[in-house]
């Protein structure tokens, strides 16, 4: 699957981010930091179009 430009943007923002959180329906879905929040496999399939970051 290929990520769409909405999830590239949030990619290059947790490369950069101290900290990052994901909003869902406006409630803090899950939070840490950024360059955790990349390899999370859930996250990565839910919100960043596919597959997460490599560690």
């Amino acid at each position: 699957m290929a990520a769409g430009a909405g999830s590239l943007g949030a990619r290059r923002a947790l490369e950069a981010a101290d900290t990052g959180c994901v909003l869902d329906l406006g409630r803090v879905h899950i939070a840490g930091p950024g360059r955790e929040l990349l390899t999370d496999p859930q996250l990565g399939e839910l919100y960043l179009g596919g597959r997460p970051a490599r560690r």
